[in-house]
């Protein structure tokens, strides 16, 4: 199953794993204050992206099984 990874900058924000079953994956990415953009992927809400920044979202084979419900995996902080 496939999954996908999202960074900014090079730094790993989270993956996100969609359910079991198809579905329709939806990002939402809106102006923010001072030429910045704010994005919300599914239920993981990214921070803010600055003018210059690099979004990347990769396709990756996903660390875990699929569910019934879309799954958030988010790096442990320090």
């Amino acid at each position: 199953m496939k999954a996908l990874e999202i960074s900014i900058d090079g730094v790993f924000l989270g993956i996100f794993v969609p359910p079991a079953h198809d579905v329709v994956i939806d990002v939402v990415l809106r102006n923010g204050p001072q030429n910045s953009i704010f994005a919300n992927f599914h239920d993981l809400d990214l921070p803010e992206v600055r003018e210059g920044q690099r979004i990347s979202f990769r396709m990756i084979e996903s660390p875990v099984d699929a569910d019934a419900e879309p799954q958030i995996i988010r790096p442990i902080k320090a």
